[in-house]
């Protein structure tokens, strides 16, 4: 099937998919790849030329490691990861982006890690929570002027990814916010010309296609919430 007519499918049989004020946000990313592993490096805050900066505090992000491994995790990080995500993305200056996008990465590839451990399915509810942690670290973490095509077709991946564990875990709130970062990356690769290769159009499609899917699923999912939020 064609991804535009899909694309167009959707919006036309789901007319409010489209979060209120999803053109308040930009950003963008990077990812890179190695042994097989998605790494991603990616950006973003809620309308920065709107918010006071503030200083990352990656304190709590440091000690994560510590508190899992390949055998357990501690009881008490869900809580701390589920209290702390409520307060993300931030906006902050460019030596805390630095900051946040390096925290990010590494807490985004420990729990890619951790979910192919053997005691991963006792955890999964906890490594959502920290995926959701790392990515909005990231998504903080790259200036809200960046406005490049492929570091938004990149964090459009992060967070489709973000979304779909959510989803997985039935942590609908989350999952609002994650698709809320990519309604804006949507409307910024969808509100320019695609100035790209043959196969970066495509890819834009694609993502398109897949935002309004997650979009619809979301909302069968859980129409509490996205009435609330859209």
């Amino acid at each position: 099937m064609n991804l535009l007519f899909l694309v167009r499918f959707f919006q036309s049989a789901s007319p409010n998919l489209h979060l209120n004020g999803a053109t308040q946000y930009c950003k963008g990313g990077a990812r890179k790849e190695s042994e097989g592993t998605a790494q991603y490096t990616s950006r973003s805050a809620q309308t920065q030329d709107n918010q006071p900066f503030r200083l990352p505090d990656t304190g709590f992000a440091s000690t994560i490691p510590n508190l899992v491994n390949e055998t357990t995790i501690d009881d008490s990080l869900a809580k701390e990861l589920r209290e702390r995500n409520h307060g993300l993305p931030i906006a902050t200056s460019a030596a805390g982006m630095q900051e946040l996008d390096a925290k990010g990465t590494e807490l985004w590839n420990l729990a890619t890690r951790l979910t192919r451990t053997p005691n991963a399915d006792h955890y999964q509810r906890t490594l959502c929570l920290l995926r959701v942690f790392a990515f909005f670290l990231l998504d903080s973490g790259h200036s809200d002027r960046v406005r490049s095509l492929n570091n938004c077709i990149r964090l459009l991946k992060v967070s489709f990814k973000c979304a779909k564990v959510c989803l997985a875990q039935r942590e609908h709130e989350f999952c609002v916010k994650a698709l809320e970062r990519a309604a804006h990356y949507i409307d910024v690769i969808g509100g320019q010309d695609v100035d790209g290769t043959v196969e970066e159009k495509q890819v834009c499609e694609r993502l398109k296609a897949e935002y309004f899917v997650l979009r619809t699923t979301l909302a069968r999912l859980a129409p509490f919430h996205y009435s609330c939020r859209c």
